[in-house]
């Protein structure tokens, strides 16, 4: 099984969507030289601790969104 295949299954099995859903811009990102792999890892972990706190606000019901839970 390949690197990647490895990361998306552990960042599956971590519950982390958001990172999942962004890793391979990122990835691009730092092999480009636009982000340093640091740098990439801070917004990955941002973008998922924003996404729980709008879950945790209930704020998707006031947005009208859809979310499953499992």
């Amino acid at each position: 099984m390949s690197s990647i295949n490895v990361l998306m299954n552990n960042l599956e099995k971590l519950k982390l969507p958001k990172m999942k859903e962004n890793i391979n811009k990122y990835l691009d990102m730092m092999s480009d030289g636009v982000k340093t792999p640091l740098e990439a890892i801070d917004e990955m972990v941002q973008l998922e601790m924003k996404y729980r706190e709008d879950l945790a606000t209930l704020r998707f019901i006031e947005n009208c969104e859809n979310i499953i839970i499992c």
